[in-house]
């Protein structure tokens, strides 16, 4: 026998067999479940045999080159006699990596002992761990998915019992897909050092990264709402006009790979409104933010009943955080189609209330996605019949007659009607109607009481701005008994305002549930736009020097009658930075008006003008963008030492030119850039005092320039034209003198 026990061992020597064997002093007395790691030894577990257990093993090797391992389970209840549970042998393929096995072995009772063993032909591995998951139920394998940019690799890591994190896998395409085991802790870390920790939940995962630097432009409308669908393209101007977005994507996103930073970018986006443009510079610390101050959405509710029958006259209150452009009704009566229309609305979400008498109130929350290119929206809502009334509430009363005007009381009464209440409103005309234009002269409320027993009504005319509360104008003089009728007149001075909703209440002083209500909507009479307007900047280019002072001009033409009141708001941004009020005495004989701020524009801003008229609504726009087209401007006026203008004179820039001077006696030296400048002015019978210098920093600036006259004797002398005058008459003077000279010569 020991012969054979020594060819065993030679055989073993020879082969360089591997063969871990159980470490009873590394036993882990435990008898639940866990996480347990092994370094090269593997790992001991104790089970008390009060539970069936399953083992699942991460078995990870760091680098391993033609060594074939695999690793074994091994029961026995001491360190004897093993039970030999085990992956599988076979040949000997090259691996670095990790993988699971082992999956869902059941435990017996007593020491189970993870180990490795291996069989070598050629190098050995440099490292390698097992991990093994104990747990009372079989452990699956799911996986967590993704992808990644703008980042190199991503690697992911399990945690081991010592709290440290073993490397599983590396991936480097943008898109990875690891296995993971329930109950196990994760580690995911990218090559810019972003790092994920996760447990696996029972289930597949996801995780996206984007390590990009992205810029992002964001594209608003006047509530700060992110326009939907608009369609925008942004130019590169620095980069020769290059496309750097096109699409119908808000927010734009772009990467600094493709744009450098506070690169000049033209942004030009269209919605139904039109085609509108702003300039801002690139920039990757903080968005962007645009503002489209004009666009807006028409919001029609239609109103049915439970039969989808139309209900005109509910009233209909819409009410929203922020309205678009000025201060449009929100509340109104449905007409006959059951229809109403809002206007100006942002696009953000809605409270909207519908009230009408025998119907149950309704309050909803309308949740708008208004799209840029879409103008008009509506929406459908459904109001139940209210059931709950009985004889004594008074707002559910039938009419009980058919009256003419209401003047007497009917001699019968419908069998088994004890009681009726009417209220209702007649027009100028004596038409009965619960709708008038708001210049109508009068309105005549009729109502009538047939009461079993003694009332003292009182009825009062009301108005509220939005339905939740109503202020009493004015009530009726005379008092109304249990067995009346008749009608109160009602002059316009009480309802002429259309933002208003107004009621009649007959109520009984005594107890208010006796009574009810007829609502009166007022309608804005129809006015045709008897007027043109428009507003414009000076110059009025699309891109405009920031040298140049903020100023503009307003057009306004009534084509019949009065011209409205007008308003002109001017934004910076989105920052309201100045308006102006206008009326029909403010434009001169051609129709203009005027506008100036006294400052300059911001360099690479945007300006908006609204025009409005006395309803808020829009009447014009106009854009601009403040850029350093011309560079700076010199202007150099050239006056005497008492400051009188000098015409005719020359103004010298060094290492630039000369210009004459304009009959304001001023010339202008324009693409200055930011440095010293040296000019002068010269004119005849003037002497100059030399070169004066200006140093111009991002602006415009204006300068004189003094010549000193010449002395009397310089400035008297004769000119050519004088000596002109005199050469004639002299030499017929000297021509007389040679005569008289050569007579007498004569003569002597």
């Amino acid at each position: 026998m020991n012969e054979i026990k020594w060819v065993v061992i030679g055989i073993i020597i020879l082969l360089n067999i591997n063969l871990v064997v159980c470490n009873c002093e590394h036993s882990y007395s435990n008898d639940g479940t866990g996480i347990w790691t092994g370094h090269k030894n593997g790992v001991s577990y104790n089970n008390d045999g009060d539970h069936t257990l399953y083992v699942t093993s991460i078995y990870h090797i760091t680098y391993l080159h033609g060594y074939c391992r695999y690793h074994r389970w091994y029961y026995s209840s001491n360190c004897e006699d093993w039970v030999l549970y085990s992956s599988g042998e076979g040949s000997c393929p090259t691996y670095t990596g990790y993988k699971y096995i082992s999956k869902n072995y059941a435990l017996l009772s007593g020491k189970a002992h993870l180990a490795s063993g291996g069989q070598s032909s050629g190098s050995q591995y440099d490292d390698y761990y097992i991990t093994s998951i104990i747990t009372e139920n079989p452990i699956s394998e799911y996986y967590i998915t993704g992808y990644y940019d703008c980042t190199d690799w991503v690697k992911i890591y399990h945690k081991t019992s010592d709290d440290n994190y073993i490397w599983e896998a590396t991936n480097d395409t943008g898109i990875y897909n690891f296995s993971i085991l329930s109950t196990v802790e994760y580690k995911l870390i990218f090559s810019d050092g972003h790092e994920y920790e996760f447990t696996c939940n029972g289930s597949d995962m996801q995780y996206d990264y984007d390590a990009c630097n992205y810029g992002i432009i964001n594209l608003y409308d006047n509530c700060a709402n992110l326009l939907i669908n608009p369609f925008i393209v942004v130019y590169n101007l620095d980069d020769n006009m290059n496309i750097v977005y096109s699409g119908h994507n808000n927010p734009v996103t772009f990467l600094s790979s493709d744009v450098d930073e506070n690169d000049k970018l033209d942004v030009i986006w269209s919605t139904w409104q039109g085609t509108f443009q702003k300039r801002c510079f690139a920039q990757f610390d903080y968005p962007i933010n645009l503002y489209d101050q004009s666009i807006y959405w028409n919001l029609g509710i239609h109103v049915w009943d439970e039969n989808v029958y139309q209900c005109p006259d509910a009233l209909v209150i819409y009410d929203q955080d922020c309205i678009i452009n000025g201060y449009p009704k929100r509340n109104g009566f449905t007409d006959l189609l059951g229809y109403i229309e809002f206007t100006q609305c942002e696009n953000d979400n809605g409270n909207l209330t519908v009230d009408k008498t025998g119907y149950k109130s309704l309050n909803v929350e309308v949740v708008n996605t208004f799209d840029a290119q879409t103008k008009n929206y509506g929406i459908n809502v459904f109001l139940e019949p209210d059931n709950s009334s009985n004889e004594t509430d008074w707002s559910m009363v039938n009419d009980s007659w058919n009256d003419t005007n209401m003047t007497e009381m009917p001699e019968n009464m419908d069998e088994g009607i004890e009681y009726t209440m009417l209220l209702y409103f007649r027009d100028p005309d004596g038409y009965k109607t619960n709708c008038v234009l708001s210049n109508t002269s009068y309105v005549r409320c009729f109502y009538g009481i047939k009461y079993p027993a003694p009332v003292n009504m009182q009825l009062d005319f009301e108005r509220s701005l939005n339905g939740l509360g109503y202020t009493t104008l004015c009530s009726y003089p005379y008092s109304i008994d249990n067995n009346s009728c008749g009608y109160w007149e009602i002059n316009n001075s009480y309802f002429s305002d259309p933002d208003y909703i107004y009621r009649a209440h007959i109520y009984d002083q005594t107890d208010e549930y006796i009574g009810r209500h007829a609502y009166l909507r007022v309608v804005a009479a129809p006015e045709e736009q008897n007027y043109t307007a428009f507003a414009i900047f000076d110059p009025d280019e699309p891109v405009i020097d920031y040298r140049e002072y903020i100023k503009g001009r307003v057009f306004a033409n009534a084509t019949s009658g009065s011209l409205p009141d007008l308003s002109l708001e001017i934004y910076d941004e989105s920052d309201l930075i100045e308006y102006f009020n206008y009326t029909q005495s403010d434009f001169d004989s051609y129709g203009f008006a005027y506008w100036l701020l006294g400052y300059n524009y911001t360099l690479h801003h945007n300006y908006t003008l609204l025009l409005k008229n006395d309803d808020g609504d829009i009447v014009s726009t106009a854009y601009t963008y403040a850029e350093d087209i011309r560079g700076n401007r010199l202007t150099v006026k050239v006056i005497d030492p008492s400051e009188n203008p000098l015409d005719h004179s020359y103004i010298f820039l060094k290492d630039y030119g000369r210009i004459p001077t304009n009959n304001q006696c001023y010339g202008t030296f324009e693409n200055l850039s930011n440095q010293d400048y040296y000019y002068k002015a010269e004119k005849g019978g003037y002497r100059s005092t030399g070169w004066d210098m200006v140093s111009p920093v991002d602006e415009d600036t204006s300068v004189t320039y003094t010549l000193i006259p010449e002395s009397p004797v310089y400035q008297n002398r004769m000119t050519k034209t004088d000596v002109k005058k005199l050469y004639y008459p002299f030499m017929y003077i000297l021509l007389i003198i040679m005569l008289v000279g050569g007579l007498v010569h004569v003569f002597n």
